[in-house]
């Protein structure tokens, strides 16, 4: 049997938002914690990119941020919208702006292609790669916080590989294509990721059943590092010298000085900077993730004061 006695000492949930202020506030923390739109800035070149002559990239960073920049402005006024409607949820407001965001970033890619003037089949490429790209960031939207490790680990892993290649090209004083270039960091991240992802599996199986002390903790996460470090560039050296020998090099020499033939990969020059792409790689990504979750976390419990009274 139902009653109303004693509903009206009930602290109603406040499931609006209506003060500007604060309003504005969720809006720079949704949009900076982590930075999505410079994120999806940088997805968008890297396909568009492909779509200038070497040394033009800045026109692809200008065009993706414009494009970005219309996308931010409808993701603002969905935000406004979702805090300010009560019958509003989060996923189906995240799941119209990731249509939107494909459309947007899809239909730009189609346009540039065509100014152009490339073909047909670049076009249809370059428009498939740019769904998959713009798809990332909404991606991470939608999980609040836990894709972002992986979103974060795999981006940092592909530009600490790409930026070990560049570095090992201009060394040896050799140039291959940017696409060449993509084609081996993606690689060698694939190799590193599925080498550890079960290294890192099996390390937290082993800290969770053997009666490890918890100041061996550490040291046992490193000898996991060191391990995955050793193997997966055993795995890269095999790889790229088996890639190697289908890439055209270009050898950088002054005028009048022969070129030698090259040999990629073939010799210790190579090591030191697989070595450093890898360290950068684990590093950098382990400190990003926690600084952005620590932040999320800040902001999603100041959010939770907002709404709970």
């Amino acid at each position: 049997m139902l009653s109303s006695k004693g509903i009206d000492a009930i602290t109603p949930l406040r499931l609006t938002i209506t003060d500007p202020v604060i309003i504005l506030v969720i809006i720079i923390l949704a949009l900076i914690f982590p930075p999505l739109s410079w994120l999806h800035i940088w997805l968008l070149r890297q396909a568009w990119r492909y779509a200038f002559p070497m040394g033009e990239g800045r026109h692809a960073l200008q065009y993706a941020a414009v494009v970005t920049g219309i996308i931010t402005l409808l993701a603002v006024g969905a935000i406004v919208f979702w805090l300010t409607n009560v019958q509003t949820d989060y996923y189906p407001v995240v799941g119209v702006m990731t249509l939107i965001t494909v459309a947007i970033s899809t239909g730009a890619a189609i346009r540039l292609g065509r100014e152009r003037g490339f073909s047909d089949g670049f076009v249809i490429r370059l428009s498939v790669a740019t769904a998959l790209l713009s798809v990332i960031v909404p991606i991470g939207v939608a999980s609040i916080w836990v894709a972002w490790p992986i979103i974060i680990t795999l981006i940092m892993g592909f530009i600490s590989f790409r930026s070990s290649l560049n570095y090992y090209l201009n060394r040896i004083k050799s140039k291959i294509t940017q696409w060449q270039i993509d084609q081996l960091a993606l690689g060698i991240l694939i190799i590193f990721s599925m080498i550890l992802v079960p290294i890192a599996w099996m390390t937290l199986r082993v800290v969770s059943i053997v009666a490890i002390p918890s100041n061996m903790h550490g040291i046992v996460g490193l000898g996991a590092v060191v391990v995955v470090l050793i193997v997966s560039v055993v795995a890269v050296r095999l790889y790229v010298g088996w890639r190697a020998r289908t890439l055209i090099v270009k050898k950088n020499v002054a005028p009048g000085e022969a070129a030698d033939d090259v040999r990629l990969f073939s010799g210790a020059a190579w090591w030191g900077p697989l070595f450093g792409g890898a360290f950068v790689w684990l590093v950098t990504s382990a400190f990003l993730s926690g600084l952005v979750f620590y932040l999320q976390a800040g902001a999603r419990s100041w959010f939770q004061t907002l709404i709970i009274k």
